[in-house]
């Protein structure tokens, strides 16, 4: 039987940064889905509208509104490259989040690097995920020991 002193030893011994990445990159693709439904909604991640930021308009030109059949709002979905492409990975700096389809620098030119990255209130749904992976891995963690 494990005493309260062996747990802590363990304990000590789990890499948390370590943790904290795998829970993430097991959990990447959770990510990306809310970053494609928030991207569908036409939002931003500070919960804005997506805008055209030569136009500063919120809306599809005339002649792009026609062909999608709608004004707004901007969704960034043409071909569904951009979207395939779409991923998150994690960085020194943070969660990194872009497209590897080739229009991804023009849009964040067009529309702004805020395009990328979750608003509040898909954070706290992620958040739960992936804290419910962490707390997953580190059990996992202490048993293997």
């Amino acid at each position: 039987m494990r005493t309260i002193a062996d747990l802590l030893k363990q304990a000590k011994q789990i890499d948390l940064h370590l943790e904290i990445e795998l829970s993430f990159f097991d959990t990447r693709e959770e990510f990306v889905a809310l970053q494609l439904d928030q991207l569908k909604h036409g939002e931003r991640n500070d919960g804005k509208p997506i805008f055209n930021i030569k136009t500063g308009s919120d809306q599809y030109s005339p002649a792009y509104a026609k062909k999608k059949g709608k004004s707004k709002p901007i969704d960034l979905h043409d071909t569904g490259d951009f979207y395939f492409g779409t991923f998150a990975d994690v960085r020194e700096e943070g969660i990194y989040v872009d497209s590897a389809d080739y229009k991804s620098n023009r849009l964040q030119e067009n529309y702004g690097e805020e395009i990328f990255g979750l608003a509040d209130e898909r954070k706290e749904p992620y958040a739960e995920i992936a804290v419910n992976k962490l707390r997953s891995n580190i059990q996992k963690a202490l048993n293997k020991q």
